[in-house]
């Protein structure tokens, strides 16, 4: 906001400035004194070129323009204000007005058309509503702005070498439009992931919509990704844009696409390749340009053998594969995670951030996470709400992660009491190569698939840790 505040008694006025353009200097004159001091400060200019100077040099918050000036018209003003200075609002004076000129001025962007002579309530009025939705702007370009860093490749945590690779490959593909699919365990962050690409990319200002394939039957989902005309179906009470429709310019999120039905694949493919869609009970083709990214914890390739699902629209979404790796191949990021999401639990409940006590890191650690990140996510939420203290304790975790420590043997590695985060998870990670080694006769291959790593992995790991070289073979 380019506004300036003054200060009258107790209270703290906003001051807008105001630029009034008309080649009648009477005009100028009236126009300035109708403005409430209090709260809008005066310039003027006497045609649209010494406006549009003004408005160059100066910070202006609302343009009131005659509409017939020489040598440029307010229509022509507010022509060129659309293309350097879009978020000024603009209000059109004019002694003759027509219907037409109406229309013209606020099709072309204008916020209000007022016919002269100027009434001071009818001035103040439209000046009021068109800082209100020159406010209201500015508050939404923020917000885009936030969720956009939200949901940045920033937004991918862990330091391990795997989510890097994930970060990169998020980087190089987000400004393309190249068909992605996500591979993942539920609760590996894959909508996450889906966002990054979106938010990261040139269609950032366009919609995002998301659609699970599969919580719908085959005849709601076909209505909900392509829409329907009125009477296609029971129900069906006036036309409905589908999801396709709605992200139009943007992108679309086909979660869990290995659930959905075969006749429905078959329409994604047509979409996919043609580039236009079919409302249900419709036969006409409507044209949408939309970057597909696709999602499934499911195996395609042995769908594809069992029948469920189309290798030719595995061809078409699989151009680049991004895999997500499950929370237990990463052991080395869960500090970092949890660390995250202990802060964003205490601001949402309004609390100090709070640190986790050695007891309740080596539960934590010692837990298998079945449902990965999202798992852990609800986990650190629960002890959050239900810690006493300013430490995280055992007991405030769930049950099941409790007992998983309760129930190892003294043979699985484990977390000592009394080290930071970082140290523990190196001191952990040490211990189970070690014994992946011992139990393996030295050979590295072996112990990488003990601990269910790549072999290059575990190298990076060795070294890392000061391990001593083992067999390749």
């Amino acid at each position: 906001m380019l506004s300036f505040g003054i200060n009258l008694g107790d209270h703290h006025v906003v001051v807008s400035r105001v630029l009034c353009v008309d080649d009648d200097p009477l005009i100028r004159d009236a126009v300035r004194r109708l403005l409430e001091p209090k709260l809008y400060e005066f310039a003027g200019a006497a045609s649209g070129a010494e406006a549009l100077a003004i408005l160059a040099a100066e910070n202006i918050d609302v343009v009131i323009s005659d509409h017939s000036m020489p040598s440029m018209t307010g229509l022509e003003l507010l022509s060129r204000m659309s293309e350097l200075h879009p978020k000024i609002p603009f209000i059109m004076l004019t002694g003759q007005a027509t219907l037409d000129d109406a229309v013209s001025a606020m099709k072309g962007g204008a916020s209000d058309f007022i016919s002269k002579p100027v009434d001071a309530a009818r001035l103040s009025a439209s000046l009021k509503n068109a800082i209100r939705l020159r406010d209201k702007d500015s508050a939404i370009d923020r917000l885009q702005l936030e969720v956009r860093d939200v949901h940045s490749v920033d937004g991918i945590l862990g330091r391990s070498e795997l989510m890097e690779d994930v970060r990169k490959l998020v980087q190089k593909t987000a400004h393309s439009d190249v068909a992605v699919l996500i591979l993942g365990e539920t609760g590996t962050g894959k909508e996450l992931v889906a966002r990054a690409l979106h938010y990261g990319g040139p269609r950032a200002e366009r919609p995002f919509v998301d659609v699970n394939s599969s919580v719908a039957t085959e005849s709601l989902l076909d209505s909900e990704l392509f829409g329907h005309e009125k009477g296609s179906f029971t129900g069906a009470a006036g036309r409905r844009r589908g999801q396709f429709e709605q992200a139009d310019g943007g992108t679309l999120f086909l979660d869990e696409i290995g659930d959905m039905p075969l006749s429905t694949q078959a329409k994604i493919l047509r979409t996919l390749q043609e580039h236009t869609i079919r409302r249900v009970g419709s036969e006409d083709a409507v044209g949408v340009d939309v970057r597909v990214v696709c999602a499934t914890h499911r195996d395609l390739e042995s769908a594809i053998k069992a029948g469920t699902f189309r290798q030719d629209l595995y061809y078409r979404i699989s151009t680049l594969v991004i895999e997500l790796p499950p929370l237990r191949a990463r052991p080395e990021d869960l500090p970092e995670l949890v660390e995250h999401f202990a802060l964003r639990a205490c601001r949402r409940e309004g609390r100090r951030p709070l640190s986790v006590s050695s007891g309740a890191l080596e539960c934590l650690q010692a837990y298998s996470w079945p449902g990965n990140v999202r798992e852990l996510q609800h986990a650190v939420d629960r002890a959050v709400l239900l810690a006493d203290k300013d430490q995280i304790q055992e007991d405030d975790l769930p049950f099941a992660v409790r007992r998983r420590k309760e129930t190892e043997t003294e043979t699985e590695p484990r977390a000592e009491a009394g080290l930071g985060l970082i140290e523990a998870v190196d001191r952990l990670e040490r211990s189970m190569i070690q014994a992946a080694l011992l139990k393996n006769d030295g050979v590295k291959a072996r112990a990488a698939r003990e601990l269910r790593v790549s072999e290059r992995r575990l190298s990076y790991k060795m070294m890392n840790l000061g391990i001593e070289t083992a067999k390749d073979t």
